[in-house]
């Protein structure tokens, strides 16, 4: 008996209907958006830390944290609120189509998305936190950024690690240290 196929043109892919619920927070842990080049919402979550900041305590940078493939911002939501107690203020992204970000749906995602197009999600993330944390200086007082300059640390896991090299080797960011959790190599195939 022959298999049933499947008639190619009944098959389409399709957005939800209906957004999917938010994963709920802790408290100490705020959910914001930004935009991309493109004018679409990145999901950025931020723990600030409620002890000294930056200036006062120069061995405390912001850190910022990329999650890998299948992933998004939530993936950190346990170190973030670890560090935060700890004295660190801490940022992470959802990248494009991850976490509570826009999605250009499978195929465009899949198909049409470069290395670039993550990059300059990571670089608008990144201006964002920058803006942020001179912010954050100005409403405190804190020292000339000549002195202590605010460059977050950049943490990136699996291919948010291979993410994060290639955005230091174009120049796109830069940082005070780069970590590297189970990375994958920044080069290759």
């Amino acid at each position: 008996m022959p298999l049933a196929l499947i008639p190619w043109p009944t098959l389409r892919w399709t957005l939800p209907k209906e957004p999917r619920p938010s994963r709920p927070l802790p408290s100490s842990i705020t959910r914001s958006f930004i935009s991309s080049d493109q004018g679409r919402d990145l999901e950025l979550l931020t723990a600030c830390s409620n002890t000294p900041s930056f200036s006062s305590n120069p061995a405390r940078p912001p850190i910022f944290f990329l999650h890998g493939g299948f992933g998004g911002a939530s993936v950190w939501i346990e170190w973030m609120t670890f560090l935060q107690q700890r004295g660190y203020t801490c940022y992470a992204i959802s990248l494009r189509g991850h976490g509570e970000s826009w999605n250009p749906g499978f195929w465009r995602m899949t198909w049409g998305t470069g290395l670039n197009d993550l990059a300059q999600d990571v670089r608008c993330a990144w201006e964002e936190v920058l803006l942020r944390e001179e912010k954050r200086r100005q409403i405190n007082g804190e020292a000339d950024e000549k002195m202590y300059p605010v460059l977050p640390v950049l943490v990136g896991h699996s291919s948010g690690g291979g993410l994060a090299q290639y955005v230091l080797s174009e120049g796109l960011v830069r940082t005070e240290a780069l970590v590297l959790c189970a990375a994958i190599p920044g080069f290759g195939g």
